[in-house]
């Protein structure tokens, strides 16, 4: 299986946190504390691992057939587990590079905290 998001820079913040719950694998989009990211590595419960919660690149896997435009807002549905443009999901970043109807993914810059920002 594909991961559902892929770092693509070395510029990005990372936070700590403790796997709880459920084994976690790499690319997996979660919440922590109030900010969204995604774990860089797979990890079992109980083990301290790296969360990234901004990137300047990142490949998250979208919806079928959708096309995102340079520019446009990115929203990641957690039941479909893909990114799409419903702005009811969680925010995600800004499309980076164009994606095309039979694309499997989309880039774009990444923001956790974005999403539980009041505006």
């Amino acid at each position: 299986m594909a991961k559902e998001i892929e770092l693509l820079t070395a510029n990005y913040e990372e936070s700590r946190m403790t796997v709880a719950g459920a084994n976690v694998v790499a690319g997996e989009f979660d919440q922590s504390n109030d900010v969204n990211g995604f774990h860089l590595v797979d990890a079992v419960i109980g083990a301290v691992v790296a969360f990234i919660t901004k990137a300047d690149r990142v490949k998250v896997i979208k919806q079928a057939a959708l096309v995102i435009e340079v520019g446009k807002a990115v929203y990641f549905d957690i039941t479909a587990r893909e990114a799409d443009k419903t702005n009811t999901n969680e925010f995600f970043g800004y499309c980076t590079k164009a994606a095309a109807a039979g694309d499997t993914h989309v880039e774009c810059d990444f923001d956790g905290h974005a999403a539980f920002e009041v505006t």
